[in-house]
């Protein structure tokens, strides 16, 4: 009768050589990997230039730029009415999942009394971004301490009008084109005044 092949010393050794392979692989190849900080801290392959941050300030300036001609282009095909600027408390916020479904992206807005689908441009400090809301929020321990901040920017959003991806300020708005999605606080006071008001 055969003797028992040792389970435990066997996939340690299986284990042991492939981590070997892997690692001459790793190490003596240009294979880019998905994510490498160690090897890019070691080799200073992976660290980021300053030609490389300008770059990628500079496109995303470009993004929001282009979102923000979209959609006013969007708005004015639909017929919209910008009909001037109102006050707002704005924060910012970054995630990965919205409640519409949408995927999170830099020109992304969550509101909790604006239907999502709503197109917004927000103006500080002589800047504009427009964005889009696709989420809910800000909170609702933050709505009870702070009524007048109902716009929550993502962070890129934020970025371009103030210098500092996370910040609160208070701003101008404009609907430019008003949505027909669901709306986190539909019987709430500030829903209908927000409808009243955009929704022309």
């Amino acid at each position: 009768m055969a003797a028992d092949v040792p389970v435990i010393p066997t996939a340690l050794l299986v284990s042991g050589a492939y981590l070997t392979w892997f690692g001459v692989h790793y190490w003596r190849t240009d294979v880019k990997y998905p994510s490498d900080p160690i090897k890019g801290v070691l080799t200073g392959k992976g660290l980021p230039s300053a030609t490389r941050a300008q770059s990628s300030q500079s496109d995303l300036a470009q993004t929001l730029v282009s979102a923000a001609a979209s959609t006013a282009s969007s708005a004015a095909q639909a017929g919209a009415t910008a009909g001037g600027w109102d006050p707002v408390r704005c924060s910012s916020f970054t995630g990965s999942q919205t409640a519409s479904g949408h995927p999170m992206t830099s020109t992304t807005i969550a509101s909790p009394y604006l239907p999502l689908g709503t197109n917004v441009t927000v103006a500080y400090n002589g800047r504009q971004a427009s964005g889009t809301v696709w989420d809910f929020g800000p909170a609702d321990w933050v709505l009870r301490s702070d009524p007048q901040r109902f716009l929550d920017l993502a962070t890129d959003m934020m970025a371009l009008l103030t210098g500092q991806p996370d910040n609160l300020i208070t701003a101008q708005y404009q609907v430019t084109s008003y949505g027909t999605g669901s709306v986190y606080r539909p019987s709430h006071p500030m829903t209908a005044k927000l409808k009243a008001r955009w929704s022309k």
